[in-house]
């Protein structure tokens, strides 16, 4: 599955005008793989009811992003920090403990729309894995004993699954403050054939209205990645500020 994937991300380069293969997860070259595309964590904004407040702010966030070609997610949170800063040896103590290979990609489409994207936390042969590190250790705990996964992960998998035709993704929940054997929970979420219909088919009504949107704004989707955007660094940090 990992050549695969590998030459999905690799036949965008035309489109984005750079290698999608070389970009690093959280660069400001990876927010622009982003722009305007629905994605794993946001699944369950993305399937809120129809005319919901939830829905359509996610939807008002990437039709913005279409049209300004500015990301919404600049700015680091302490929760985000703390995640990314303890992800690489999660990632480790994954492979320790299956004795498998973590692959690492920077960001997934769907298909040639581009319209349906995941950034996975890794690749492991037919499925994938969904890294937490709780910013809190009562989460993490909760996770021990229950094995308690929050309904957003589980469609923020479900969802990574149907963007990758993966049969299955683990949730690993990783706290380095916890004695070593409690430190990681392992949990394998098989695909559900049922979920994989609601999210298809919130997919499409989603888009439907987004196309409808971007119409009436006189915008086509894909115009965030044209040269007009080609922002720097210090540039999309100054557009933050206003």
């Amino acid at each position: 599955m990992i050549n695969q994937l590998r030459e999905n991300i690799a036949s965008f380069q035309s489109v984005l005008g750079f290698n999608p293969l070389e970009v690093e997860q959280g660069s400001y070259p990876w927010l622009k793989l982003k722009l305007g595309v629905i994605s794993a964590s946001k699944c369950k904004d993305m399937m809120a009811k129809k005319g919901s407040a939830t829905r359509n702010s996610y939807m008002m966030q990437l039709i913005a992003e279409v049209i300004t070609g500015v990301p919404t997610e600049l700015g680091p949170f302490k929760q985000l920090e703390w995640g990314k800063e303890h992800e690489p040896a999660a990632r480790t103590a994954y492979s320790f403990m299956t004795g498998e290979s973590v692959h690492e990609l920077p960001f997934i489409y769907a298909d040639q729309s581009m319209r349906c994207g995941i950034s996975p936390d890794g690749i492991v042969n037919d499925g994938g894995l969904e890294i937490k590190c709780p910013f809190t250790s009562q989460v993490h705990c909760d996770t021990l004993v229950n094995d308690a996964i929050k309904d957003e992960y589980f469609l923020q998998m479900q969802f990574s699954m149907f963007v990758t035709g993966a049969k299955y993704w683990e949730f690993m929940s990783y706290d380095p403050r916890m004695p070593a054997h409690l430190m990681t929970k392992i949990i394998k979420v098989n695909r559900c054939e049922k979920t994989q219909a609601k999210i298809a088919e919130s997919v499409k009504d989603f888009i439907t209205d987004m196309d409808r949107a971007l119409e009436q704004l006189g915008v086509k989707f894909g115009q965030q990645w044209s040269a007009e955007f080609n922002f720097n660094e210090d540039e999309l940090l100054q557009c933050e500020e206003f």
